[in-house]
């Protein structure tokens, strides 16, 4: 049975989200290799939990990355995410939906 201590400790070492940069550029998702959805995961894996889907051409802000991962920002329900062509000012970030895409559905990054 988990104590109190060792359940905040497990939530601790999932695959926390990058700290948001203070302008998160835009880009725009390409696509699946065998759809026109690209699936957000909650950790950048694709054993994780799906958090939501992006349709090709959605407009994304990319705040974090690693070698195969984006950390990404973007509109959905009830997140407004207002960014603009020059970027998503990171303290505003909150204002969007977020999750983990694989880099190679993800162009046109401005940097």
């Amino acid at each position: 049975m988990l104590t109190m201590t060792s359940a905040v400790l497990a939530i601790m070492l999932q695959s926390p989200a990058p700290a948001v940069a203070a302008t998160c550029p835009y880009a725009i998702v390409a696509g699946g290799p065998r759809d026109a959805e690209v699936s957000v995961y909650r950790t950048p894996s694709r054993a994780a939990r799906k958090t939501g889907k992006l349709k090709a051409g959605s407009v994304i802000y990319v705040c974090g990355e690693n070698p195969r991962w984006l950390w990404v920002h973007y509109r959905s329900g009830r997140y407004s995410c207002q960014g603009t062509a020059n970027g998503l000012d990171g303290r505003v970030a909150s204002t969007c939906a977020n999750g983990w895409v694989e880099r190679q559905n993800i162009r046109a990054v401005a940097r």
